[in-house]
């Protein structure tokens, strides 16, 4: 049954939910609003994620966990100067180097969009292995990771292949930070051309792909029809490999209008 409470945690969710935005509307969630709350809302199956007190899952077990955030933490800024979130994104690409064997930039700013919404980074990290040298099953978090969410203000979700931070960076303020990780050579320049985006171009480029090759893509890698995967190490790859077209440079990879 779905309580006037609820009610109002939806309405303020249509209303102002922000996909990568979690302290956007936590100021207008009544003081009543608890874990207890969110569990049982996410638990009906109506929402996925709610702002400053935010629900996500399920996991692979079916569960869902409900997490309660301060209402004070810095709300990230909509829109930011392309200069400035870049001097950020450059800034952060130097400081977590030393935990990458590749980090780049990616998203928006490496289309040089005007104005831009968070900084996107994209990391090859070697791979986990254990004393017999196998992948590891108990993976700890990667050092990449750590670093990152020891210079953010805050926390949004934290894992092996994406993770989410809010950093306060002078002098552009709060700013969301995505965090896209990958330990397989083979995948680097499908995610990278992945995470740069833009979302309308990408789901072109795969669309043509699956077309001209009947092939098909699935966890970062590109499926031949006759089976045998194509690796795309370097992004040039995915467009001369893949899709067998010239690169086409960040900055045109716009969606169609």
């Amino acid at each position: 049954m779905i309580t006037p409470n609820d009610r109002l945690v939806l309405r303020i969710l249509a209303e102002s939910y922000l996909p990568k935005t979690t302290a956007e509307i936590g100021c207008e969630l009544p003081e009543s609003w608890n874990i207890a709350d969110a569990n049982r809302v996410a638990m009906q199956g109506l929402v996925r994620l709610i702002a400053a007190g935010y629900v996500t899952g399920p996991d692979h077990r079916g569960r869902y966990t409900a997490v309660k955030l301060d209402t004070d933490r810095p709300t990230p800024r909509e829109k930011i100067p392309l200069e400035e979130a870049r001097g950020v994104a450059e800034q952060l690409q130097r400081d977590l180097a030393p935990f990458a064997s590749r980090l780049e930039v990616a998203g928006s700013i490496r289309r040089r969009k005007p104005e831009v919404g968070d900084i996107e980074l994209v990391a090859l990290i070697e791979p986990e292995l254990d004393m017999l040298g196998e992948p590891a099953t108990d993976q700890a978090e990667p050092d990449i990771v750590r670093a990152l969410r020891t210079r953010a203000s805050y926390t949004v979700k934290s894992g092996r292949k994406y993770t989410q931070v809010v950093l306060d960076e002078p002098p552009i303020g709060a700013v969301t930070v995505d965090l896209f990780l990958t330990s397989a050579p083979s995948c680097w320049g499908r995610l990278f051309f992945l995470r740069t985006g833009s979302s309308d171009f990408v789901m072109r480029a795969d669309s043509y792909y699956k077309e001209q090759s009947r092939g098909t893509i699935q966890d970062l890698r590109y499926h031949a029809p006759d089976g045998h995967l194509l690796d795309t190490p370097e992004e040039a790859d995915v467009f001369r490999i893949a899709l067998g077209i010239a690169p086409v440079s960040p900055e045109r990879r716009t969606p169609r209008t």
